[in-house]
């Protein structure tokens, strides 16, 4: 859907397809679309183009991407199925995609502009684990993470960077005894 300023009209094209974004700008915004198998598109202003994804995000299952620029886009999703789902984070730096894949099994949850030029990436591990985490990663890999844990479990929905700061908040849930709780969660991040 696309509004106008005054109405919403229904879009057709790569664009109908969309189910994740991430703009920059009016003129400059990053999605992943899927229309039989998952793309990344990019729209100029005037029309959505693919992004060339390479052969390592060929087969990647994409949740989510964050466009801080033209050269800073991020992509979140974990690593094709035969490879068990190990979450997979992939950094396009203008002209090519970096990809930082990791031995965890989870389900990959939402990436956030984090401090000095970091994502901070949200994810629930696979299993019967009762812990959500929240991950840090730069352009050059992985970086210090938080786990958030209770007895019963949890998740984390999204979280936020304080600038300036090493701050951190997330919201999400705990399961209790009883059912589940909504959770705000504030902590110290480690510079990376």
């Amino acid at each position: 859907w696309h509004y106008d300023g005054h109405a919403w009209s229904r879009v057709t094209g790569r664009a109908a397809d969309i189910y994740r974004g991430s703009a920059v700008s009016r003129r400059d915004i990053w999605a992943i679309a899927a229309n039989g198998r998952q793309s990344i598109i990019r729209y100029n202003g005037r029309h959505w183009r693919p992004v060339p994804a390479g052969p390592d995000l060929a087969h990647a299952s994409l949740r989510d991407i964050l466009a801080l620029s033209d050269r800073d886009v991020w992509v979140l999703g974990t690593q094709s199925a035969a490879a068990g789902g190990h979450l997979l984070l992939a950094h396009w730096n203008g002209t090519s995609w970096s990809v930082f894949p990791t031995r965890l099994t989870a389900w990959p949850g939402r990436l956030v502009r984090g401090q000095h030029g970091t994502v901070l990436v949200t994810a629930t591990p696979a299993g019967a684990t009762a812990s959500a985490l929240i991950l840090q990663a730069s352009a050059s890999g992985w970086g210090p993470s938080v786990t958030v844990s209770s007895p019963l479990g949890s998740g984390v929905g999204d979280v936020a960077a304080i600038r300036g700061s090493r701050s951190l908040w997330a919201v999400g849930g705990m399961l209790t005894r009883l059912g589940s709780d909504a959770v705000i969660w504030h902590a110290a991040f480690a510079r990376p």
